[in-house]
């Protein structure tokens, strides 16, 4: 069985979607409409976040506020161009599996020389936990933030 979950552009309008495989081990695990410029959960931000938390899938931003999945783990130019129109983000948080964090440190350096002004951090479950485990309110979750 496969969940299929919508996917909007930055206007708010259904452009694709992404279905996710529940029964373990049949591939491929994830299909996605062709096209790889979303951001599941753009339209589900605050009007006004102080904090946006990049995750790697739709099932580890699923269970937050303010969290936005990228779809295939791609931070594209177009995504940026987003974030740079939100004048009311202080803080980016990339909170990923354990398996990109590395990529992840390599994209918040730029992203620090990109957004002046903007604190930039990576937040990384320990073990084997998952993103969607944590909620990134918790004293949990904002201890495993590393600051640029």
């Amino acid at each position: 069985m496969r969940v299929y979950f919508p996917l909007t552009n930055a206007r708010g309008e259904v452009s694709g979607f992404q279905g996710r495989m529940t029964i373990p081990d049949v591939k491929p695990k994830y299909k996605t409409t062709a096209g790889t410029d979303y951001l599941w959960g753009w339209n589900n931000l605050d009007q006004y976040p102080r904090r946006v938390v990049f995750c790697e899938g739709i099932l580890d931003a699923i269970h937050g506020t303010n969290r936005v999945a990228l779809i295939g783990t791609h931070l594209r130019l177009v995504h940026l161009k987003l974030v740079r129109n939100l004048t009311t983000i202080r803080e980016i948080v990339f909170f990923l599996d354990g398996d990109a964090r590395s990529s992840a440190w390599k994209l918040a350096k730029i992203l620090w020389e990109t957004f002046r002004g903007v604190k930039i951090g990576i937040a990384a479950p320990p073990g084997d936990t998952d993103p969607d485990d944590w909620k990134e309110n918790s004293e949990q979750f904002l201890e495993t933030i590393e600051w640029l």
